[in-house]
């Protein structure tokens, strides 16, 4: 799990002796926070999410997890794309439009 986590340049930690990897918040959407069941170090304010490993915990669930994050990331990345202010005004009078 760790490895996938590095080589997705996840920011992480683990103590070595411990079962807990606690992921950083700004790189696990709540949506998959939730629905891996993820514990945040605080609930109003997470910075961490830690994936707690137990015996019902799977290697299927786990590469699910990781599956999830790869994706969450790439949608991220896709965001900062640079494009010039006569396209976002263009989709932009689109978007309104289709409020109508």
């Amino acid at each position: 799990m760790c490895n996938q986590l590095s080589q997705l340049n996840i920011k992480f930690y683990r103590y070595p002796y411990s079962n807990i990897i606690a992921i950083k918040s700004s790189y696990v959407s709540s949506d998959v926070a939730n629905l891996f069941g993820l514990v945040p170090d605080n609930h109003k304010n997470p910075k961490w999410q830690k994936i707690v490993i137990m015996e019902h915990v799977t290697i299927e669930k786990l590469t699910l997890l990781v599956d999830e994050l790869e994706k969450s990331m790439a949608v991220v990345e896709v965001s900062y794309i640079i494009v010039p202010s006569t396209i976002v005004n263009f989709l932009s009078a689109i978007f309104a439009s289709s409020l109508l």
